[in-house]
């Protein structure tokens, strides 16, 4: 670590210390949003496949309701990677990340119905996230920057 002598050496350190954590945050929150979403799609009940599909991240947005669903077909899946791609690197150090699931019987198969029984994916990936994310915490704050 650098020896810091004067009041300019001082803030120059902390804006260093301060960008790196900004660097370190935004990863963090990157990894468990990739996480996340790939937790609820394998999670999600796959009877024909529209539910599992239909997970998408926003990154940001206040409402996610008027987003429309995904394509069907072959060009699903390219769709899907290159709307997480291009979520991803809108993803800064204090964002919002949503993910959401337009089908329109996703909360029946989360919470079940009188005939269904429950299949959650939502409050296990939740667990899990919540898990990973102390673990990041605790990571970052052991974390030493060299400045």
């Amino acid at each position: 670590m650098r020896k810091v002598t004067n009041g300019n050496e001082f803030r120059a350190a902390m804006e260093e210390c301060a960008a790196l954590s900004k660097r370190d945050t935004r990863t963090a929150i990157q990894k468990l949003s990739l996480d996340g979403f790939t937790s609820l799609v394998q999670l999600t009940a796959k009877d024909t496949g529209y539910a599992r599909n239909n997970w998408d991240v926003s990154v940001d947005s206040d409402s996610v309701d008027n987003i429309k669903t995904k394509p069907k077909g072959s060009e699903k899946d390219q769709y899907q990677d290159a709307t997480f791609k291009a979520n991803r690197s809108k993803i800064r150090h204090n964002s919002k990340v949503t993910l959401y699931n337009n089908t329109a019987y996703i909360k029946f198969l989360e919470d079940g119905t009188p005939s269904m029984e429950a299949q959650p994916m939502v409050k296990p990936t939740q667990q899990k996230l919540y898990k990973q994310a102390e673990e990041l915490c605790k990571a970052l704050s052991a974390k030493k920057y060299d400045i």
